[in-house]
């Protein structure tokens, strides 16, 4: 099991990337590694050892029988599960496959809405303020419905 091997790999190094300090790297590689021993994944860094002294014990095994039953499977499965399944997965969650929409997780980052022009008009850059009300003030009109004329 290539795949499901290496999207943890990928996810311990993303998480332990995204943390910002010592403990929050350990943990962020913690929780993945732990899955990965628990259910007893194969990966070529985690079987050299094995491997290795299966060779030196004079098991029937060949430097080719690893380079095609071990290294092959679990690159492509590195390949497969680093780019398809957690840089996909974050670029639709956060980057522009996703259309690069506000989260509803509170994250800080920067996006292309940070970047772009503010709207030319009588509300241009005016944001709402924790403090501001829904009632106009009264020097403010009303919003009015379409179609009603100001008297």
């Amino acid at each position: 099991n290539p795949i499901p091997t290496n999207w943890l790999v990928c996810m311990a190094v993303f998480l332990s990337g995204q943390a910002q300090d010592m403990a929050g790297k350990m943990v962020g590689i913690w929780f993945p590694i732990s899955c990965f021993v628990a259910i007893g994944f194969e990966h070529i860094p985690a079987n050299f050892f094995i491997l290795t002294m299966g060779l030196l014990a004079g098991a029937d095994l060949t430097v080719w029988d690893v380079f095609i039953k071990n290294m092959v499977p679990t690159t492509l499965g590195n390949f497969f599960a680093g780019a398809v399944c957690v840089a996909v997965g974050y670029s639709y969650a956060f980057g522009s496959l996703g259309g690069n929409n506000k989260s509803a997780i509170p994250v800080t980052r920067c996006s292309q809405e940070d970047f772009a022009e503010p709207p030319a008009g009588k509300d241009a850059g005016l944001k709402a303020t924790p403090d501001s009300s829904s009632e106009p003030s009264q020097d403010e009109e009303a919003p009015r419905a379409p179609g009603d004329v100001k008297e």
